[in-house]
């Protein structure tokens, strides 16, 4: 048997449970029937409250811890990364812009940190 290792990297979207993809929603469904747990880069986003309810077995994780220890966008991102790379130090990755991270993200053009 053959087992694989993925990092799936999901959009919440703006805020509404009903603005999830549909293929969101089913890595979702999914993660909760394997019981694998899901990280999200804050769990203080309109869309996470939703996501307990309707996956009410979903297990949820989250790196609101770093916002507090992290200066901006770069730094936050980076402490992610590490964080990824130490718990799943197999999985090859590139972000969008070619830096050796392990995480794909398109906040850079967030207003404000946090």
């Amino acid at each position: 048997m053959t087992t694989s290792t993925a990092i799936i990297i999901v959009g919440l979207g703006p805020g509404r449970w009903e603005d999830l993809t549909l293929e969101a929603r089913a890595l979702l469904e999914q993660a909760a029937y394997e019981n694998t747990t899901v990280y999200f880069r804050t769990l203080v986003h309109p869309t996470v409250e939703p996501i307990g309810r309707e996956i009410a077995n979903l297990r949820m994780e989250s790196f609101d811890s770093f916002y507090d220890e992290s200066g901006g966008w770069d730094t936050l991102y980076q402490r992610i990364v590490e964080e990824i790379s130490q718990q799943h130090p197999k999985v090859p990755c590139l972000s969008e812009d070619q830096t050796p991270h392990c995480l794909v993200y398109n906040s850079r053009d967030d207003a404000s940190f946090p």
